[in-house]
């Protein structure tokens, strides 16, 4: 897995990443862009994760981190790496964290080191994408 510095740019129904390389292999797209979907006054996107059918992440550029919905975790095979404590918007909760959630946004590969698990609110979302 190549690994890259990804920054993103949002407009009227459009999202792009825009990728700095930080390494010699010219395998990657510098940017790609994907279409956004509008749900009960969310922004989603869709993306796979260790090659997995698409899925639905809401975009949140405030979160710090990126999330994955717990129940997602075997399917996906990902290996437990920790745990994580947030005292954000949703109160006080911990989450198991794992590693190997390889996403793949258009042909631009984003692995973080790692993902904790969280049950998103009500929003139908498999995860929350754009801590980048």
């Amino acid at each position: 897995m190549k690994r890259c510095g990804a920054g993103i740019v949002i407009w009227m129904g459009g999202l792009c990443l825009v990728a700095a390389r930080t390494d010699d292999a010219p395998s990657a797209p510098a940017m790609v862009e994907l279409p956004i979907k509008l749900r009960h006054g969310d922004l989603f996107v869709e993306t796979s994760v260790n090659k997995s059918k698409p899925l639905a992440f809401k975009v949140d550029t405030g979160f710090g981190i990126t999330t994955i919905h717990p129940d997602l975790v075997g399917q996906l095979n990902l290996r437990r790496n920790g745990h994580l404590d947030d005292c954000g918007n949703c109160g006080r909760r911990t989450g198991e964290t794992y590693g190997g959630a390889a996403f793949d946004f258009g042909g631009l590969d984003y692995e973080p080191r790692r993902v904790p698990c969280f049950h998103p609110k009500a929003t139908g979302a498999d995860g929350i994408a754009m801590a980048f």
